[in-house]
């Protein structure tokens, strides 16, 4: 392992690039964006999408220089320099508009990602406790799976986040779940290898121009 992860380091040298992790859930959002960077910075961006526990296997492994994640989630995982961009917001999608948080009880099957190991089935788990809910939830692994349930209607509900709502928006209903009832989700990237590359694309990524692109893409 630790001499794949040398030969990693040496090929990113090489060949002028960095490494950056993200989650697959954001994978709209930032290809543009990237590509958008490659074009104008001579280090390139070399985008990673995937579940936020492979990327975090493979930031241990130093095969990342880069990753994006939540706040919480990151420095549990030592990954200590975080660089904030947003602010996660939960909300529920359906097929049927909920005019209510109290409606939620009358979904027939919400599909809830784990709250033992994803941020926004913790933020659900957290958010129903706090508003005294009880909804009829079937676990998923991930919140990709319980929406894939919604478009093919194995369930009538699923737990998101903005960013899906925003990228769904033509094919489903979306309730925000007020941020009060669950625990603040701070959304950023951890610089893991101190280098120009990196160092450029947060510059980059703290801009006004994309701070206003993310906040548009519910970030």
């Amino acid at each position: 392992m630790k001499a794949l992860s040398l030969a990693m380091l040496c090929f990113m040298c090489l060949f002028g690039e960095i490494y950056v992790g993200i989650p697959g859930g954001y994978k709209d959002v930032f290809v543009k964006m990237i590509n958008k960077y490659n074009s104008t910075h001579k280090i390139k961006v070399n985008a990673l999408y995937g579940p936020m526990g492979v990327l975090m296997a493979q930031a241990k492994l130093n095969n990342l220089d880069v990753i994006l994640g939540d706040r919480e989630k990151l420095q549990k995982n030592v990954f200590k320099n975080f660089v904030k961009l947003g602010y996660g917001k939960l909300v529920i999608l359906t097929k049927e508009k909920l005019k209510c948080v109290n409606e939620i009880n009358n979904l027939k099957r919400l599909a809830l990602p784990n709250p033992k190991g994803t941020t926004y089935g913790k933020a659900a788990a957290e958010a129903f406790k706090n508003l005294h809910l009880h909804p009829n939830t079937v676990i998923v692994s991930l919140m990709p799976q319980g929406i894939n349930y919604l478009k093919i209607s194995q369930c009538d509900g699923a737990v998101a986040n903005k960013t899906q709502e925003v990228l769904l928006k033509k094919r489903f209903y979306a309730l925000e779940i007020p941020q009060k009832y669950y625990n603040t989700i701070v959304i950023g990237f951890c610089v893991l290898h101190k280098n120009r590359g990196a160092e450029d694309f947060i510059k980059f990524l703290s801009s006004p121009e994309i701070e206003k692109y993310l906040q548009g893409y519910g970030i």
